[in-house]
C-alpha cells in the first residue's frame, strides 16, 4: 500500500490534490500517552455515571471514540481500566512543609486544609461512591483505596513523627494520632459527602472544623501541655 501511495504523490498526470486526498485516509497515529489519557477520562466519565457494573468497554470505546481493538491494546481488561483509574486520579499526597518553617498548628493547618481540599473534591468523592459500590466484586480496587488513604496521610505522619522526634509531640502510637487527626478534621464531612447527606461543606465549616482538631489534637499530644491548656 505504502508503494501505491508513493507512486501516486511522484506521478506528473495525476493533480496534485492526489497526494493530500491519500494522506486525509491515513491520520497521524495518536501517541500512547495520549490515547491513555483520553480513554482513562472516558472510563471516569461512563463508571461515575453508570457504575462499574453498567459500564462494559465497548462504552467506554464509544466515549473516547475509539475502536473496541485499541481499547484492548491499551488496558487488557476492565479491571485493568479502572486500576489505572484509581491509581492516576487517587495518588496525589499533600505537600509536606519544612520540619523549621512554621509553629506546629500553622503547618498542621496547612496540611489538612490541603487534604481537605483533595478528599472534598466532587470528583474524589464520586470515585471513592465508585469504589465503595464495587469492592466486594473487585478486592484489588479496595485495596488500591486502602493504600491511597494510607499515602494521602504518610506526609501528615512524617511531619509529626519528625516534631515527636523534636520532642513537640508525644505520640505513643503514631499512625493512631495521624488517622485521629485526621478523622477529627474531614471524616464526617468525607462520609455525609459519600452518603450524599446534605450539600458540600463551605470553606468556612471546612476552616472551623480543622482548627478545632488542631486546638483538640495539641491539647492531647503536645508535649508541653500546660502551656496550651492556658
Amino acid at each position: 500500500m505504502r508503494i501505491v501511495m508513493d507512486w501516486i504523490e511522484a506521478s506528473p498526470v495525476l493533480p496534485s490534490f492526489a497526494a493530500p486526498q491519500a494522506e486525509a485516509r491515513h491520520p497521524r497515529a495518536i501517541p500512547d500517552h495520549v490515547r491513555r489519557a483520553m480513554l482513562l477520562a472516558a472510563a471516569e466519565d461512563m463508571f461515575l455515571t453508570r457504575g462499574y457494573a453498567g459500564t462494559t468497554m465497548s462504552d467506554i470505546a464509544r466515549a473516547a471514540n475509539m475502536s473496541k481493538k485499541t481499547i484492548y491494546q491499551v488496558f487488557a481488561s476492565k479491571t485493568e481500566l479502572v486500576r489505572a483509574l484509581l491509581l492516576d486520579r487517587l495518588t496525589v499526597p499533600a505537600p509536606l512543609p519544612s520540619v523549621e518553617a512554621q509553629p506546629p498548628e500553622a503547618a498542621l493547618e496547612h496540611m489538612l486544609r490541603h487534604l481537605a481540599k483533595q478528599v472534598l473534591a466532587p470528583n474524589h468523592v464520586a470515585l471513592c461512591r465508585l469504589v465503595l459500590a464495587s469492592a466486594g466484586k473487585l478486592p484489588e480496587v479496595s485495596k488500591i483505596f486502602k493504600d491511597h488513604c494510607l499515602r494521602l496521610e504518610e506526609n501528615l505522619g512524617a511531619w509529626l513523627g519528625a516534631q515527636a522526634a523534636r520532642g513537640v509531640f508525644r505520640l505513643p502510637d503514631l499512625p493512631e494520632a495521624v488517622s485521629m487527626l485526621v478523622s477529627l478534621a474531614i471524616g464526617a464531612f468525607h462520609w455525609r459527602q459519600l452518603a450524599e447527606i446534605g450539600g458540600p461543606p463551605t470553606e468556612q465549616m471546612v476552616s472551623a472544623r480543622i482548627h478545632s482538631a488542631i486546638a483538640i489534637f495539641m491539647r492531647e499530644f503536645a508535649a508541653d501541655r500546660a502551656s496550651i491548656a492556658q
